[in-house]
C-alpha cells in the first residue's frame, strides 16, 4: 500500500477508531487510569520534579474523580487539603494551593462538559450574596489599583478567596451534599483539636494549643469555635448512630482545644456567641441549657492555670494600667489604625501597605503597624481599602446575617426544624469568624467558605419554601 493509499485509509476509518478507543476507555477505565498516571509520572520525572510521586497520587485521585464523574469527592479532597494541609509545602508551595489550582481546572473541564447543570447552578451562585460579594472584591480591586505601588499578592489570594466561594457553592448544591461537607469539618477540626490537646499535655502546659498547623493558638481557636455550632447541629439531627456518637466527640473536643489554646479572643466569641444562642427562642430550651452546661463544665474541668493566667490580663486593662493587657494593646492598635486611616480616608493606603507607612504615622512604634496585620480584621480593611472598601464588605456580612435569621424563620414557620438548625448553625459558624475579625484578621480562605456555606443554606431555605414565611390562617395570599 503506497503513501496516498494509508492517507487515504486514515481518513476514512478515523473516526471509527476514536469511537473503538473510547468505548475501549469506558470499558476498561481502571487500565486507563494506569495508563495516564505511568505518563504523568514519567513527565513529572523527566520534569525534574522533586515530589513526582506525592504529585503523582494526587493527580491519581484528581483523574479517578473526573473517570468516574464524582467531582464532588475532588471537593471533598480540596477541603481536607485547606483543613490539615494549609501550611505543608512541596517544593516551598502549599499543598492547599496546589489543591485549589487543580481543582479549579477540574471543575472548569467537568462543567464544561455538562454545561447544562452549571446553567442550572448559576443563578443560585450569583444571587444577591454573590454580587455582593463581587462588588466588594472590586471595590477593593479599586482602592488597591489607585494606591502606588500594589502588592501583586492581593490580586493572587483575593482571586484564590473568590474561586473557593465559587467553588463551594457550585458543589454544594443540595442538603445532602451540604450535611457530607459539615460532618468533614467537624472530623477534620477534631483530629486538629485532638493533636492540638496533646500538644499542650504534653508539654505541661507550657505550650498553648496550636493544632496541625502550629501557627497562631487564636487562629486555631477561632476555627475549632466556627464548627462547634456545626457540631452541635449534628448531635441533633444525624440518623446514624455512630456519626452521632462521633459528632458528640468531636465536638468535646473542639471546645477542649479552644480552652487549651488559652485564647482571650476565643473566650470572648464563645460567651457572645453562646448568649445569642441562649437568647434564642426557636432553639428548644433543653438544647440551649444543654449548651450552656457543656460549656461550663468544659472549662471548669479541663480550664489550666495559663489559661486563667491569660483571661486576667483583661482585668488588668481595668485595675492596673501599668501591667500588660491585652486590651490595652488593642486600643494603641486601634489609635494607629485610624491615625493612618485619617490620611487616606477615601481608598486607604493600599494593601498591606501599613507595614511601609511612615513611622510617625503609626505613633513611632513599628511592631505595631506589624501587629495590625494580626489583630482586626476590620482595622486592617479600613486602614487598606479606606471607606470605599470597608462599607460594602460591612453591608455582605450584615446581609449574610440578616438572611440567616431570616432563613431559620421561615423553615420554623413552615414547620422545617431540620432546615432551621442547618441554616442557624452554618450562620453562627459565619459569626463566629467575624466576630474573632474584630480581634483577630480573619480575612483568609476561611471566611469566605463560611459566608458560602451560609450563602447555601438560605439557598435551599429559598428553593425549598420561597422568601418569606407562609402566611397565617385565614389570610388570602396573592
Amino acid at each position: 500500500m503506497g503513501t496516498r493509499g494509508l492517507t487515504a485509509f486514515l481518513r476514512r476509518n478515523w473516526r471509527s477508531w476514536l469511537i473503538r478507543l473510547a468505548d475501549l476507555v469506558r470499558r476498561n477505565r481502571e487500565l486507563a487510569v494506569a495508563v495516564l498516571l505511568i505518563a504523568a509520572y514519567v513527565i513529572l520525572n523527566r520534569l525534574g520534579f522533586t515530589y513526582h510521586y506525592l504529585a503523582l497520587i494526587v493527580i491519581g485521585i484528581l483523574f479517578i474523580m473526573i473517570f468516574l464523574r464524582k467531582p464532588f469527592y475532588a471537593f471533598l479532597g480540596f477541603v481536607i487539603a485547606t483543613q490539615l494541609f494549609e501550611y505543608t509545602l512541596i517544593n516551598g508551595i502549599p499543598i492547599g494551593r496546589i489543591y485549589g489550582i487543580l481543582i479549579i481546572i477540574i471543575t472548569v473541564a467537568y462543567y464544561a462538559i455538562n454545561r447544562h447543570q452549571f446553567q442550572t447552578r448559576i443563578k443560585y451562585i450569583f444571587d444577591v450574596n454573590g454580587k455582593l460579594l463581587i462588588i466588594v472584591l472590586l471595590c477593593y480591586t479599586i482602592s488597591t489599583v489607585v494606591n502606588p505601588n500594589p502588592q501583586p499578592i492581593f490580586f493572587q489570594r483575593h482571586f484564590m478567596f473568590f474561586a473557593f466561594y465559587i467553588i463551594t457553592r457550585l458543589y454544594v448544591s443540595n442538603r445532602a451534599l451540604l450535611r457530607n461537607v459539615l460532618l468533614l469539618l467537624v472530623i477534620l477540626q477534631a483530629i486538629n483539636s485532638l493533636y492540638g490537646i496533646y500538644q499542650f499535655i504534653s508539654t505541661s502546659g507550657h505550650i498553648r494549643a496550636s493544632g496541625i498547623w502550629e501557627g497562631d493558638p487564636n487562629e486555631f481557636a477561632c476555627y475549632s469555635l466556627a464548627v462547634m455550632p456545626i457540631g452541635l447541629y449534628l448531635i441533633l439531627h444525624e440518623s446514624k448512630r455512630l456519626l452521632k456518637f462521633v459528632m458528640i466527640i468531636g465536638t468535646c473536643l473542639l471546645g477542649i482545644s479552644v480552652v487549651f489554646s488559652a485564647s482571650r479572643s476565643g473566650l470572648l466569641t464563645m460567651a457572645f456567641v453562646g448568649l445569642l444562642i441562649l437568647v434564642n427562642k426557636r432553639v428548644p430550651f433543653r438544647v440551649r441549657l444543654l449548651s450552656v452546661v457543656i460549656t461550663v463544665i468544659i472549662l471548669i474541668l479541663v480550664a489550666s492555670n495559663i489559661y486563667w493566667e491569660r483571661i486576667e490580663t483583661i482585668q488588668d486593662y481595668f485595675l492596673d494600667q501599668e501591667k500588660e493587657s491585652s486590651i490595652a494593646i488593642r486600643e494603641m492598635i486601634a489609635k494607629d489604625a485610624f491615625t493612618i486611616f485619617l490620611e487616606n480616608p477615601l481608598f486607604g493606603i493600599g494593601y498591606h501597605h501599613f507595614r511601609l507607612a511612615p513611622i510617625e504615622e503609626a505613633a513611632g512604634l513599628i511592631v505595631r503597624k506589624g501587629r495590625l496585620a494580626h489583630h482586626s480584621m476590620y482595622l486592617a480593611a479600613m486602614t487598606q481599602f479606606g471607606l470605599f472598601g470597608l462599607l460594602p464588605f460591612l453591608f455582605l456580612i450584615g446581609y449574610t446575617v440578616r438572611n440567616g435569621y431570616r432563613g431559620a424563620k421561615i423553615a420554623h414557620k413552615n414547620s422545617d426544624r431540620k432546615l432551621m438548625y442547618l441554616t442557624s448553625a452554618t450562620t453562627y459558624a459565619f459569626l463566629v469568624i467575624v466576630i474573632f475579625g474584630l480581634m483577630l484578621n480573619t480575612d483568609t480562605k476561611f471566611l469566605y467558605f463560611y459566608l458560602a456555606l451560609a450563602a447555601s443554606s438560605w439557598e435551599l431555605v429559598y428553593r425549598k419554601h420561597g422568601k418569606s414565611a407562609p402566611a397565617a390562617a385565614g389570610r388570602q395570599v396573592s
